[in-house]
């Protein structure tokens, strides 16, 4: 995975264990299209040691598309609880999935075009300035 193709959230309300969210992007690339095809999502329980305890829910998928590996990105919602995941499309495109991760659950994909056309190579995106900026950054591997 590369090293934005991860994130990771603790459920706030887990009590003296802790409810770890997992979301992550394949490393499909069949034929140099630097493409991922599915984010998956998986719930673990740790102990308080961070000893693993069991799966909730493992390996499901969210969306299976053309993704952008590395281009995967989470942001605070403005209510102070809540989390932005936004994943881009890859193939030149603008378009980017955004999913509202809640204790509860985790609602979308809403879709939105915005920016600019960027090829799917050597790219890593990013929040700057207190999470108001959502940045697509140059990296050479």
């Amino acid at each position: 995975m590369g090293d934005h193709a991860k994130q990771i959230f603790c459920h706030p309300n887990s009590g003296s264990s802790k409810v770890i969210l997992f979301i992550y992007l394949t490393s499909d690339d069949y034929q140099s299209t630097y493409s991922a095809f599915y984010l998956y999502y998986s719930i673990n329980r740790y102990d308080i040691g961070w000893r693993f305890r069991c799966s909730y829910f493992k390996n499901n998928i969210l969306i299976h598309d053309s993704l952008v590996d590395g281009r995967l990105t989470a942001c605070k919602h403005s209510n102070g609880r809540d989390w932005w995941l936004i994943a881009h499309k890859s193939h030149y495109s603008k378009k980017y999935f955004k999913y509202l991760i809640t204790p509860f659950s985790i609602d979308g994909p809403f879709t939105q075009d915005i920016g600019s056309l960027r090829g799917c190579k050597f790219w890593t995106m990013c929040f700057f300035s207190g999470w108001k900026l959502l940045c697509l950054l140059r990296t050479y591997r």
